[in-house]
């Protein structure tokens, strides 16, 4: 049975504390799958499969940030000093006043769908297959934050422009990028951002444009977990 990127986007709240060092808290939030019993193969707070998060998840909590998954609790607990990270959202399946309210948060970091997928009938939580999303969809959920934007793929690159996260991450076969006049590299060369940054009054937006250096199976390649935890800790601390 063939999905979409995802039947129910995995939400994440980091809570930055009121310190002179951040701590992150995330709270991951269902719709309705995960932790529910729907779909775990798929890109999901509670997915172990390679395209789920539960690794991300596990490496903040090893790291002792205080980390809680829930449903449906992420937005209103997000206050002033949360980041909302709305990692691979199904923009056809949410409702226009959902997609609408994360407009509304002061620290969003939205994670561009990449993989079309298959459960396993025989292994529920694995994937069968998985093939690129349409290049159209991945634009359409960059619109939700940057406008015009488009998404460009290539061979993974060997180099980064720009990475102000001190932090190179890893990468093998193709890579997606972001691209959008309004918003500025964080992490990225002349084809487009790995990580972009959108800045609208007090509140601000970072981009991700491919999910596979957060997803399970590439968390652990390379220093991918540690340049997750530097992107989640720099922008709690803007």
């Amino acid at each position: 049975m063939s999905k979409g990127p995802f039947s129910g986007p995995a939400l994440i709240l980091l809570l930055a504390c009121a310190v002179a060092l951040f701590a992150a808290s995330a709270l991951l939030e269902g719709h309705g799958g995960d932790a529910a019993g729907g779909d775990k193969a798929g890109p999901g707070a509670y997915s172990v499969s390679a395209l789920g998060y539960a690794g991300f998840y596990d490496t903040l909590r090893r790291l002792e940030r205080p980390v809680v998954r829930s449903a449906g609790r992420a937005r209103a607990m997000a206050g002033q000093r949360g980041i909302l990270v709305v990692a691979e959202p199904d923009i056809f399946g949410l409702p226009s006043e959902y997609i609408a309210s994360l407009a509304n948060m002061p620290r969003l970091l939205l994670v561009l769908p990449k993989r079309l997928w298959e459960q396993d009938p025989d292994r529920p939580e694995w994937i069968a297959k998985a093939v690129p999303v349409p290049v159209e969809y991945a634009q359409q959920t960059l619109a939700l934050v940057a406008g015009e934007g488009s998404v460009a793929r290539g061979d993974w690159p060997i180099v980064w422009k720009t990475n102000e996260l001190g932090v190179t991450p890893s990468g093998s076969g193709w890579v997606q990028l972001a691209r959008s006049k309004d918003m500025r590299p964080v992490v990225g060369n002349d084809n487009g951002m790995l990580v972009g940054e959108l800045r609208q009054g007090d509140k601000i937006v970072w981009v991700l444009s491919d999910p596979d250096v957060m997803a399970n199976h590439g968390l652990g390649k390379g220093d991918n977990a540690a340049f997750m935890v530097a992107l989640v800790d720099r922008l709690g601390s803007l």
